[in-house]
Formats: structure tokens, sequence, C-alpha cells
């Protein structure tokens, strides 16, 4: 039987910074990242925290925090397909 007991403090060492969460966009997504001053980092932020939601055609939109980025995803190929300023409350 395996000893779990040291899972806590092996998992918070090995989690993820948020600046090495990959984006992985379509080139629609660069184009508007690019016309909609999107912030790579708040993009990053919200592809790691986001709330997801169910979007159009099977899609998932990541929700940011306010002032950040909403993002549009495809499940399928975890490719981001696009990003416009969060639409979260204010």
């Amino acid at each position: 039987q395996e000893d779990w007991s040291e899972l806590g403090s092996v998992a918070s060492v090995r989690s993820l910074a948020t600046t090495c969460i990959p984006l992985h966009p379509v080139p629609h997504a660069v184009k508007r990242g690019a016309e909609r001053n999107t912030d790579r980092r708040e993009a990053q932020w919200t592809r790691k925290h986001g709330t997801r939601e169910p979007g159009h055609d099977g899609r998932v939109v990541l929700r940011g925090r306010p002032k950040g980025e909403d993002l549009v995803i495809d499940p399928e190929t975890d490719a981001l397909i696009t990003c416009y300023p969060a639409r979260a409350k204010q």
C-alpha cells in the first residue's frame, strides 16, 4: 500500500507557474489578441483559473477576472480560438 501522507507538499511544489501556462492559439486568436491589446499574462491567468462555461458549437468559454481576458477554447484540440476583454462583473 502506498503512503499518500506527503502528497500535499509534493503537489504544491509541482504546481505550474501561471507564466508557464501554454495558450495554443490559432491564427484567429493571435489576430484578435493583437487587435484587442490582449494581455498575455491575463490570458494565461484565465486559462489556469478561469470559470468554465459552455460556449457555442461545443466550445468552452473561460471567464477571466474583471478587467482581464475571456477565452474561447476548443476542448477537442485544446486550442485557443479567440479572446476578448472579460465580461465578468466589474
